[in-house]
């Protein structure tokens, strides 16, 4: 965790980076792809990523979302579908196991990519 990255700063760089990756991809394709190129695009802005481990028992539907957390503070989750208050409710429980205090939804699944972000 660096100095002076803040939430918010890490936030304006993720979304920044994920519109890069759906101007160049498009949409259509699956989480895993969209995932692998973001990924790509943090560590070219200079970002720390790392995939999250959870601190309590999870279950599999949960593990198996596409989650990038971020210089260790703001975790990142992708979908190719809008989110609905099932998906922002997991990405609270997230945020809770992880002791974090912001993450970010983001839908690469429509015409534009679209970003949700929640602070708990």
């Amino acid at each position: 965790m660096r100095e002076g990255l803040t939430s918010d700063v890490i936030a304006e760089k993720v979304i920044g980076c994920a519109f890069e990756v759906h101007m160049i991809l498009g949409n259509g394709f699956r989480e895993t792809t969209y995932q692998q190129a973001l990924t790509m695009e943090l560590k070219n802005a200079g970002l720390d990523i790392e995939e999250p481990v959870f601190k309590n028992h999870i279950p599999d539907q949960i593990r198996k979302q596409h989650s990038i957390l971020i210089e260790g503070r703001v975790l990142v989750a992708l979908n190719t579908k809008i989110p609905d208050e099932r998906i922002r409710s997991e990405m609270a429980d997230n945020l809770r196991n992880q002791e974090l205090e912001s993450g970010i939804l983001l839908n690469f699944g429509a015409r534009n990519v679209t970003f949700k972000q929640i602070r708990l």
